[in-house]
């Protein structure tokens, strides 16, 4: 059976460096010790990826929140 894709996600082709990925990977472990992250489920890469893009997309916002650097 296929698996069931959540409504509020989209999947997306993205090239990421492979250092980057070693970095995110390097990471699974303590996300995985952090409380608020392991409520979540389980941690894997993919994880990680998905809470630095978010957490870096807060970070830009902050920044360009009237428009300008």
């Amino acid at each position: 059976m296929a698996k069931k894709k959540a409504a509020h996600m989209a999947a997306v082709n993205l090239r990421i460096p492979t250092a980057s990925l070693k970095r995110a990977a390097d990471l699974v472990a303590a996300l995985g010790d952090d409380p608020a992250v392991a409520g979540l489920g389980a941690v894997n890469r993919s994880v990680v990826l998905r809470s630095a893009i978010a957490e870096g997309l807060a970070v830009l916002e902050s920044r360009y929140k009237d428009g300008r650097p």
